[in-house]
């Protein structure tokens, strides 16, 4: 496909979809042909396509082709729409039809669409509200702005742009949200002042917010980025709330943008009520999706494109020596809780049989040392693609927002810190908690917690039933006593000393290519196949009964199955798709090590 070609599609994407019905009108009752085909269009000019991530949505024109990365945190009622209707020129009395796929029906003035036409097709779409990837860490961010062009003023100026651009609700200043990067973690947070005069403290907003009804929709206290309505031609029923997804489609801002968004005031709370809809209340854009990507895994898409790529496939298992080594330093010389750390991330669930997520290990390090979460939360925001730290403070357990709720008389599903995407690693820091009183919310919240831990399900009110949803989130607890939460796996920390400045240092001066190449490695062997042979299930199952003849108290069948999960991520931590003796023997020997500690 010719260059100038694909710069049209994206300039008009709406020319591109009529060719495409006007050829085939067949086509309007198959519109997920319709986003194949105009795909196909496009070829391999995906990355010339600006993002909504990565750009001020008042340089972007409207009725142009964006894309946009996000989350899928509600799903509106199904809308009504006309595929196609009549209209009729005012001058002329001509009559002609026109295309409502893809776009909002005409508004023009010289034009009257006649709504009781026989000619008209009424067609039904879903408007999904999308926020940015909750959790989602700078270097990824980065990464993607890299690789997407950046533009001002309606014109791109670069493909493959470096400099790191405010995003478009920092630059509105749609909800008044803290000039914060994602790599702070709430318990470094000083009070900060935004530029209404509302305060923020450790990551939570002031209720006086005037944007605070636009927050609601955002799970974690601390993100930025402009959200989105997605309004869904075809694939909607392929998702699910809290999905990531790329979608690719027509952009057109609501009466609330303009050229001058960013001096423009939101409505008072007051006012917000006297508005008729959701959609119309906020200032975010809506994008009527061509075609869409689901995101299981963010990175693999991009690490596949960098020069290190393809060579530290070749050296997984050395690049694990290396990732050990420097855990071990930053752990005081610990190498078996560096050992369970590094499974702990590579863990996820793989399977679900009945209520019970295979796979999953949630890990609580006890002994803990004050004031260490920070440095241990930085080196895991450097590494893994999303995450977030949550200060487990009497305060944040009374006061902040949890589990999603539906707000039936704004039709809005309300957010919470436990709405989390796949792959998300939540740590919970204990060892700030001080002594103080659960009120109801406090308690609830505590339970919400561990049910996201032991049954990786976060249940969503919506006042007439309650539903919980599914979700495989890590959850990693630091605490200097035995957590009040019940993990998968409890380690007390073993060192003599816990070095914070000589951690801090090892942290910070990561050599940014063996950074990359962690990063690379985590992502891959995240991703790998495991296999177990009959054969070796068959050795397995005979170890189990001689262990059990020797302790039947210590072996029960959790804790063998907390051994299968440990040398299954000892097998995969090396680049192994199977487990061989060899490996089995040293996840036995880890094992029976913490056993050992937690006695």
């Amino acid at each position: 496909m010719e260059v100038e070609s694909s710069v049209d599609i994206i300039s008009s994407p709406q020319n591109e979809i009529s060719n495409i019905l006007n050829k085939d009108e067949s086509l309007l009752r198959k519109l997920s042909d319709v986003g194949k085909l105009f795909k196909s269009k496009l070829g391999d000019h995906l990355s010339k396509i600006p993002s909504i991530n990565n750009n001020s949505v008042k340089n972007l024109s409207p009725n142009s082709l964006v894309c946009f990365r996000g989350m899928v945190q509600d799903m509106l009622d199904p809308e009504f729409y006309l595929g196609k209707y009549s209209i009729t020129n005012k001058s002329t009395n001509e009559k002609s039809m026109k295309t409502g796929c893809y776009t909002e029906v005409s508004e023009n003035l010289a034009e009257e669409v006649d709504f009781d036409s026989a000619s008209n097709v009424t067609l039904e779409r879903q408007t999904f509200v999308c926020v940015p990837v909750p959790g989602e860490n700078k270097w990824l961010r980065d990464m993607y702005a890299s690789n997407s062009p950046v533009v001002e003023n309606d014109t791109v100026i670069s493909n493959n742009s470096k400099k790191r651009l405010h995003n478009s609700m920092e630059e509105t200043n749609c909800a008044n949200i803290m000039d914060t990067d994602n790599s702070t973690s709430p318990s470094q947070m000083k009070k900060l002042k935004s530029e209404n005069g509302d305060v923020a403290v450790n990551g939570t907003h002031s209720a006086k917010t005037s944007g605070d009804d636009e927050r609601k929709i955002y799970p974690l206290p601390n993100e930025t980025g402009m959200a989105c309505f997605v309004k869904m031609y075809s694939g909607g029923s392929d998702l699910k709330l809290n999905d990531v997804c790329e979608f690719y489609g027509v952009l057109m801002t609501s009466a609330h943008i303009s050229s001058d968004i960013e001096n423009e005031e939101m409505p008072m709370e007051n006012e917000l009520d006297e508005l008729p809809s959701f959609s119309s209340r906020l200032k975010f854009p809506t994008i009527h999706c061509i075609f869409f990507n689901k995101l299981t895994s963010p990175n693999q898409s991009l690490i596949k494109t960098t020069d290190l790529y393809e060579n530290t496939v070749k050296e997984l298992a050395s690049v694990r020596n290396d990732l050990i080594q420097l855990l071990t330093t930053v752990f005081g010389g610990d190498s078996t809780v560096a050992e369970y750390f590094l499974i702990h991330l590579i863990s996820k669930t793989y399977a679900v049989v009945g209520t019970l997520c295979v796979g999953k290990l949630s890990l609580n390090i006890t002994k803990f040392p004050v004031n260490f979460s920070c440095i241990l939360y930085d080196f895991i925001q450097k590494v893994v693609e999303k995450s977030y730290m949550l200060p487990m403070t009497v305060d944040n357990l009374n006061k902040m927002k949890y589990t999603p709720k539906k707000d039936y008389d704004k039709n809005q599903l309300v957010s919470g810190v436990l709405q989390l995407s796949t792959g998300t690693n939540l740590v919970l820091d204990e060892t700030v908690m001080q002594p103080g009183t659960l009120d109801s919310d406090g308690v609830n919240n505590l339970k919400a917690i561990g049910n996201l831990i032991q049954w990786q399900n976060v249940e969503y009110n919506f006042t007439f039933s309650k539903l919980d949803m599914k979700t495989d989130v890590n959850v990693l607890i630091f605490s200097e006593g035995r957590s009040m939460l019940k993990c998968d796996c409890q380690l007390p920390l073993v060192t003599e000393k816990m070095d914070a400045d000589q951690a801090k240092s090892s942290v910070e001066n990561i050599d940014p290519t063996l950074l990359e190449k962690f990063r690379i490695y985590l992502s891959c062997i995240r991703n790998l196949e495991f296999n177990l042979t009959e054969e070796v299930s068959k050795a397995l199952e005979e170890d189990f009964v001689e262990m059990r003849k020797k302790d039947p108290t210590i072996m029960t069948a959790e804790s063998f199955s907390i051994l299968l999960t440990t040398a299954r991520y000892m097998a995969l931590s090396y680049g192994h798709n199977t487990l061989d003796s060899q490996l089995w023997t040293r996840a036995k020997d880890l094992d029976a090590e913490r056993r050992k500690r937690s006695t």
